[in-house]
């Protein structure tokens, strides 16, 4: 499994170049991106709510900018297209949860680090936007890859110091498929989520 998991990518899961060729009209990607990261950030910091509300507000928010099916074909790559459809979804149903699971462990951690938008590039339909998450001991850099569908940019790819999600599950999973087949790559997936659900539960 991928190496590095940040519950810091979950706070778009946050921080963001001149672009010569942007969408005149509707929400920019930094806005929208922005205004799910001021969502989650104040789901965290209410006290009075409690951890199964909190959690459902904060996988809702993240569900909304996330696109978990472009995502999981991307990782899969040239796998992806020897699937069929039902494994496709099996796929995206698992991964996403997968992500999901993993990065609200890491979100447990959060201490009131900022986030800070730095730069936006836009290019017709997609867009890069670089940022850092701020906290007293240090600056880490995110970039998010996204999308425009239906009027919402997603996110597609989340870079964390270098390291691109997508090609670190890429590697991984090729590695496990070449070895055990899909089948065996979705039984290793269901271990570790069944592992993140117990932490979570404790």
């Amino acid at each position: 499994m991928p190496k590095k998991t940040y519950f810091l990518p979950i706070l778009l899961l946050g921080l963001f170049l001149y672009a010569p060729f942007s969408i005149a009209t509707g929400p920019s990607p930094q806005a929208q991106l922005q205004a799910t990261i001021d969502r989650i950030l104040a789901t965290l910091n209410v006290a009075s709510k409690s951890d199964i509300v909190k959690k459902k507000q904060i996988l809702m928010a993240i569900d909304q900018r996330f696109d978990y099916r472009a995502i999981s074909r991307r990782t899969l790559a040239t796998n992806w297209k020897k699937l069929n459809n039902a494994q496709r979804s099996r796929f995206v149903t698992a991964f996403s949860s997968l992500l999901k699971a993993a990065y609200y462990n890491k979100l447990k951690a959060y201490s009131g680090e900022r986030v800070r938008i730095v730069s936006e590039k836009v290019e017709a339909k997609r867009a890069i936007i670089d940022t850092e998450v701020v906290s007293a001991s240090q600056n880490i850099p995110i970039r998010y890859r996204m999308r425009l569908k239906n009027d919402q940019w997603l996110i597609y790819d989340v870079n964390v110091e270098g390291v691109s999600l997508v090609r670190n599950y890429r590697s991984s999973y090729r590695s496990i498929i070449d070895h055990e087949g899909f089948e065996g790559l979705m039984v290793r997936m269901e271990k570790k989520l069944a592992s993140l659900q117990e932490q979570d539960a404790h």
